[in-house]
């Protein structure tokens, strides 16, 4: 543009999604009056320690606008949890906006990970590496080369459970409980357990990981493998004893009413008390937390 008589370059950077940012060399910067410094130590501990950057769930991704939600998902969602303010929104006496803010599924115009996730169109549209992997293997090791059965499944978490549940029972074998001939048939794996285990590996994964949950079925068990190690002090004991930290608030609390989930801490007490012998492994070197689910051996 031109300023008396000058020509002049006007260039706007607009803020960034995905704050703080660092040099290639690991760096970082803040401004110094006209001029930038290095980051103290204290500088940054005050930095990393703001809300906005404790939570995966709440990040916002840049390419996505409001146009990118379910709107009738969210909808049946919102008559659900809060019947007075989806009366208020039908009315128009509140914005679809503001109410997808409120909820924090939408900033700054952008859909935040937790509203792609739950009600977005195409979730893997935008987050390509979140999505569930499921394969049965032949045998009982993973280093085979044959498997009898391999889904990707995507979608909304709705989608993902309901699926990944289905992947599970369909590969299951059932046995005759009763001895009447028309007596219903039981899995040999309680559905309880591995809806719970698969609910958690949603819910509380570690989202700052680009990889999928992992469903591995083998002849002699079921592993489901959830990106991330467990979050803060957490340990394999005290989730047994119902501790819970919530690594994905907005997912936690939204999921309780789109999902059959408490939010309570007592998934794994369930599971363990329907079978003492299902297996919980915390891999920090690896960076995942894994569940393995014995079978039944039926003859």
């Amino acid at each position: 543009m031109t300023i008396d008589d000058k020509r002049v370059v006007v260039v706007t950077v607009e803020s960034g999604f995905a704050k703080p940012y660092k040099t290639s060399s690991g760096i970082y910067y803040t401004k110094s009056g006209a001029d930038k410094k290095i980051m103290s130590d204290e500088e940054l501990k005050r930095l990393f320690s703001e809300p906005k950057r404790l939570y995966a769930d709440e990040e916002i991704l840049p390419k996505t606008d409001i146009t990118d939600i379910n709107s009738e998902m969210f909808m049946q969602f919102l008559k659900k949890d809060n019947e007075k303010i989806y009366t208020e929104l039908k009315l128009k006496k509140l914005s679809f906006k503001q109410v997808l803010e409120n909820k924090e599924l939408l900033s700054q115009n952008r859909l935040t990970l937790a509203g792609n996730l739950l009600f977005g169109l195409e979730p893997q549209r935008f987050c390509p590496s979140f999505y569930v992997d499921c394969c049965y293997f032949v045998g009982e090791s993973i280093a085979t080369n044959s498997y009898k059965s391999q889904k990707t499944i995507k979608g909304t978490f709705n989608t993902m459970l309901n699926e990944s549940l289905s992947f599970i029972k369909s590969n299951l074998r059932s046995y005759q409980v009763e001895k009447d001939f028309n007596s219903n048939a039981k899995l040999e794996i309680d559905e309880t357990i591995f809806t719970e285990l698969v609910i958690n590996a949603l819910i509380h994964r570690d989202y700052y990981i680009n990889s999928s949950i992992k469903i591995f079925m083998f002849d002699d068990r079921v592993e489901i493998i959830s990106p991330g190690k467990l979050t803060n002090s957490l340990t394999i004991d005290k989730i047994k004893n119902g501790l819970s930290v919530h690594r994905n608030p907005i997912l936690n609390s939204i999921s309780k009413k789109i999902l059959p989930y408490t939010g309570y801490g007592s998934g794994i007490q369930r599971v363990i008390e329907i079978n003492s012998d299902v297996e919980f492994i915390n891999d920090k070197e690896l960076e995942q937390f894994k569940c393995i689910i014995p079978r039944s051996i039926i003859r």
